[in-house]
């Protein structure tokens, strides 16, 4: 039992581990070629870098929302990563190849996990009604034995008098 929710587990945050990967990879990859082309001493590396900023900045955002998403397996954050990852193909479409595959994942791992949440939110619902029918089905027996108690306490203390 417990190692099929393990593999369910797996299985549901897959998607997110994919576009954690891939994000991970081109965050290493401007990290060492941006970071090699500024300590060369190349002033146009400079430049770019001032112009790829925003894109970098958004990117790393949307790099931290996935690892949200994979440690702390909510939807929410795979959606906005999703939507991060497109903020950053916005600020330079050039490099639009390098986060769209994060992205897209992001957008499945949301939906797919979103419905997983959808469909276990009626069962969890449903085990708490049950629960709550059997107290209150014990809830009237027991105030009408308490009145029983009331009652035959008064004609005990009645008939002695």
């Amino acid at each position: 039992m417990n190692a099929q929710v393990t593999r369910n587990r797996i299985n549901e945050r897959l998607l997110t581990i994919i576009a954690f990967i891939f994000a991970a990879a081109y965050v290493l990859y401007c990290a060492i070629f941006w970071g090699g082309q500024i300590a060369g001493g190349n002033d146009v590396a400079v430049l770019a870098v001032y112009i790829l900023m925003p894109h970098l900045i958004a990117t790393v955002v949307a790099f931290v929302l996935t690892a949200l998403a994979l440690f702390l397996g909510k939807s929410w954050w795979n959606l906005a990563a999703g939507i991060v990852y497109i903020v950053a193909i916005c600020c330079f479409p050039a490099y639009w190849f390098f986060l769209v595959v994060p992205c897209v994942l992001s957008f499945f791992a949301f939906w797919h996990m979103h419905r997983q949440e959808k469909t276990a939110a009626p069962q969890f619902q449903e085990a708490l009604d049950q629960e709550l029918d059997a107290q209150s089905v014990d809830s009237p027996n027991k105030a009408m034995e308490e009145l029983a108690d009331e009652a035959d306490a008064r004609s005990e203390a009645g008939s002695d008098k």
